[in-house]
C-alpha cells in the first residue's frame, strides 16, 4: 500500500526517469541504435527530484543543532542507500568476474572499492573506471556531494531566519551560477562532475522552498503535457548528446524545466502526462527505482559476457526478462525494511508542519 502522504505522480516521474536510463544502457550496449537517444536525461530528472524531496524534508524538520541535524540526516541516508549497494556488490561482483567482464588489469576489487566509497564520478569523468559496468554509480557520488553539503546550507539559512521564499531565490541564483560556470567544462566533466548536476538539484530545492510558503497551486498541466511530449521525443530520437554543446545549452536545461513543470502540476486532473505518471505500473517502477538503477547494468554485463555466443538482441531480451526478479527482491527484502525503520525513527522528530515521508526519496 502506498502511504497517504506520498505524491504518486512523483513516484511515477521517478519510474519514467529510471526507464529512460535502462533504455539508454540496454540499447547502446546492444548496438541496436548507433545513436541511442537521450535516455541520460533520466538522471537529470532524478537530480531535480532528489533536490526537491530532500529539501522538503530538511526544511520541515524541527530546528536542531548543526552537528545533530547533519549527523542524523547523513546517518539516515547511509542506512537508506548502503544495504542494497553492499548486496549487489556481494552478488554481482563475483558473477562479473566469473563471466569474464573486462576489467582494467583485473581490478575487480578496486572497482568494488570505488562503488563502496561512492567515488565513481571523478573516475567516470576521467574515463578511468576499472569496470565500466559499474560506471552508472557515478550519479550516487553526486547525490552524496549534495547530502553532505546541502543540509549545512539549509541549517545556515534557517539559523539566519531566512524565510523560505527568500531562501528559494538565493538557491535558484546559486543554481544558475553553478550552471553558468559549468558551461566551460569539457563534455565529460560537465556530464559527470558535480557543478552542473548540483545545479539541477538546487533547482528542485528552490521549487521545494517556494512551495513551503506558496503551497501547491492548482494547475491544468497542459503546458506540462507539451513539455513531456518534447522530452519523450528527445529520448526516443537517435542522437549522441553528451558530447555536443547542444546538450549543455538545450537538452540539459530543457530536462530541468520539464521536471519542474511536472512536479509543479502533479495534482492536475486534466493532464495526460500526470495521468500516466500516476498509473500503477509507473508508480510501482518508481518505488523500486533505486534497486532498478543499481541492478540493471551489472545484470546486463553478466548476461552480455556470460552468454557471449548469443546474438546481442537475444542477450538484451534475456536481461530484460530477468531484471524484474532481483529488482523486486532487492526492494521487497532490502529496501522496504530499512525504509520502514527510518520512517519510524523520523516520527519522533516530525512536528505538525505536514512533513513528507522520506520513503523512496532517492532514485
Amino acid at each position: 500500500m502506498i502511504p497517504a502522504n506520498r505524491d504518486q505522480a512523483l513516484d511515477g516521474l521517478r519510474g519514467a526517469a529510471a526507464i529512460m536510463v535502462v533504455y539508454l544502457h540496454f540499447v547502446s550496449t546492444s548496438g541496436m541504435l548507433a545513436a541511442p537517444g537521450g535516455g541520460q536525461l533520466g538522471v537529470v530528472i532524478f537530480f531535480v527530484l532528489s533536490g526537491f524531496l530532500i529539501t522538503r524534508i530538511l526544511w520541515s524538520r524541527p530546528e536542531q543543532g548543526l552537528r545533530q541535524s547533519w549527523t542524523d540526516f547523513v546517518r539516515r541516508r547511509a542506512r537508506r542507500l548502503y544495504p542494497p549497494i553492499i548486496v549487489i556488490l556481494a552478488i554481482c561482483g563475483p558473477l562479473m568476474a566469473l563471466a569474464d567482464v573486462p576489467a582494467d588489469n583485473g581490478q575487480h576489487l578496486f572497482a568494488t572499492a570505488i562503488v563502496l566509497t561512492q567515488s565513481a564520478a571523478p573516475f567516470a569523468a576521467a574515463n578511468a573506471m576499472p569496470i565500466e559496468w559499474w560506471g552508472h554509480t557515478w550519479s550516487l557520488s553526486i547525490e552524496w556531494c549534495f547530502y553532505l553539503s546541502w543540509p549545512l546550507a539549509v541549517w545556515l539559512m534557517r539559523r539566519r531566519g531566512l524565510q523560505s521564499q527568500r531562501a528559494s531565490v538565493w538557491t535558484g541564483a546559486t543554481a544558475l551560477a553553478l550552471f553558468a560556470g559549468s558551461l566551460f567544462l569539457s563534455p565529460r566533466f560537465f556530464y559527470f562532475l558535480p557543478p552542473a548536476n548540483i545545479a539541477a538539484m538546487l533547482v528542485g530545492a528552490a521549487l521545494a522552498l517556494r512551495e513551503v510558503e506558496q503551497g501547491q497551486r492548482p494547475a491544468r498541466g497542459r503546458l506540462a503535457d507539451v513539455a513531456a511530449i518534447g522530452l519523450v521525443a528527445i529520448v526516443a530520437l537517435p542522437s549522441n548528446m553528451p558530447g555536443l554543446w547542444a546538450y549543455r545549452v538545450t537538452h540539459f536545461p530543457f530536462a530541468i524545466v520539464v521536471t519542474v513543470l511536472l512536479i509543479s502540476t502533479r495534482h492536475a486532473t486534466q493532464s495526460l502526462a500526470q495521468m500516466l505518471l500516476r498509473s500503477r505500473p509507473l508508480v510501482a517502477i518508481g518505488r523500486a527505482s533505486y534497486s532498478l538503477y543499481l541492478w540493471h547494468f551489472p545484470l546486463l554485463a553478466i548476461i552480455w559476457f556470460g552468454f557471449s555466443s548469443l546474438a546481442p538482441e537475444v542477450r538484451v531480451i534475456i536481461a530484460v526478462c530477468m531484471l524484474p526478479f532481483p529488482v523486486w527482491l532487492s526492494y521487497r527484502y532490502i529496501e522496504l525494511p530499512r525504509l520502514r525503520s527510518i520512517e519510524g525513527a523520523r516520527k519522533h522528530q516530525i512536528d505538525t508542519s505536514g512533513a513528507r515521508s522520506e520513503l523512496g526519496v532517492t532514485p
